[in-house]
């Protein structure tokens, strides 16, 4: 019984950090893209992983992971978090009303 409670314990702090990674890595990618957000993609500026990995404080593997298959709803669109990196241009999923999950 004890094990399958610190079991649980470590799974629910687990969670709790990569939620707080995620939310650290969007207002990261917030922070630098201030003017795309505001005015359109050709304010858009370049990003590496490795940057926000250091600006967050964690590898670039983990930011890398937390950006996997997570989109933002932007007033430009919808995006996966992984078009704000260099090399990762596809452009906007879909256009719909302006709102951030991030």
């Amino acid at each position: 019984m004890r094990e399958r409670y610190t079991s649980a314990i470590q799974l629910m702090k687990n969670i709790e950090q990569r939620k707080q990674t995620i939310l650290r890595v969007c207002q990261a990618i917030v922070r630098r893209q201030t003017e795309f957000l505001s005015s359109g993609l050709d304010q858009l500026k370049p990003m590496m992983i490795k940057e926000v990995a250091e600006e967050v404080g964690v590898h670039p593997s983990t930011v890398s992971r937390a950006v996997a298959g997570k989109y933002v709803h932007t007033p430009q669109g919808v995006f996966e978090l992984r078009y704000f990196f260099f090399g990762s241009r596809a452009g906007p999923v879909w256009a719909v009303p302006p709102r951030c999950f991030c």
